[in-house]
């Protein structure tokens, strides 16, 4: 995927884009969908706080702060909360709802230093990398090839 990912027009693409591309899509076939949905905790204070993110993904206060104020529960609580009913890290699942909130504005055609503020990034570089470790290709090449 990086190989693909790499190249950013299509001129510059030949026999071997096209061959990766083709096993690419063979690929996928079998991937899993749930590498772009998140899972949701499943009591109710902490899909209160979940719901909470979700809503405010551009909220810039500290996990600590805003369980404080919203989940009404320390801050560790909710960690393990998180860890024990979806399997990440209260901090890893805020970033994963703030790149899924991302992925709908860019494809809204807002610039990535538009979505990066709106999911609550200080900087489009911070946000690009955390897209990109993430979804494995960064925004402008997610922008440019339509993804």
């Amino acid at each position: 995927m990086l190989f693909l990912s790499e190249t950013p027009r299509a001129s510059q693409r030949g026999p071997r884009h096209a061959h990766a591309l083709a096993l690419l899509t063979e690929l996928l076939v079998d991937a899993k969908v749930d590498s772009f949905s998140l899972p949701r905790p499943r009591s109710d204070r902490a899909r209160k706080l979940a719901d909470y993110l979700t809503a405010h993904p551009d909220d810039g206060r500290s996990l600590e702060a805003i369980t404080g104020d919203v989940g009404g529960a320390s801050l560790r609580t909710f960690e393990r909360l998180f860890q024990d009913e979806t399997g990440l890290s209260l901090a890893v699942w805020r970033r994963q709802s703030r790149l899924l909130t991302s992925l709908t504005l860019l494809a809204e055609g807002k610039s990535i230093a538009e979505a990066a503020h709106a999911v609550g990034y200080d900087s489009a570089a911070a946000f690009s990398t955390a897209f990109k470790q993430c979804f494995g290709v960064s925004p402008s090449n997610y922008i440019a090839n339509g993804d």
